[in-house]
């Protein structure tokens, strides 16, 4: 029962963190179009969550699945069968292009390494 109640605290955090992680990066890079600022709110947004598991005084074990969780689960997929990683990557920046955003994949990714990376920092001064 123990398990069963670890494993709903890991699946209940990462999901409000992978919605809250979404829902800025909805509004900062396409409703602002500003996604270097994106990358400062995900990498605070981070480095906030494990600075408020630690003043709660959470489980860490369970922390640290859920930065990993939502880190992997918000990186971009791999490419369909049937394209090159050509083809995939001119269409991600032609979408982007067309909301006024130049090299939007980096930008995407280094949003997701700023959150992995500032978590991660924020985790291993914490506990």
């Amino acid at each position: 029962m123990y398990v069963i109640s670890i494993l709903l605290k890991i699946a209940a955090q990462t999901y409000l963190l992978k919605v809250l992680l979404g829902q800025t990066y909805n509004f900062f890079f396409f409703i602002a179009a500003q996604p270097i600022l994106w990358v400062i709110v995900a990498a605070m947004l981070g480095a906030s969550y494990v600075a408020l598991a630690s003043a709660l005084s959470w489980d860490p074990r369970i922390i640290s699945w859920v930065i990993i969780a939502v880190t992997i689960l918000m990186w971009p997929p791999s490419r369909p069968n049937g394209y090159s990683k050509e083809e995939i990557a001119q269409f991600v920046e032609e979408f982007y292009g067309e909301i006024g955003i130049g090299r939007g994949r980096l930008k995407y990714r280094l949003g997701v390494l700023a959150f992995a990376l500032c978590s991660g920092t924020a985790y291993l001064l914490s506990f």
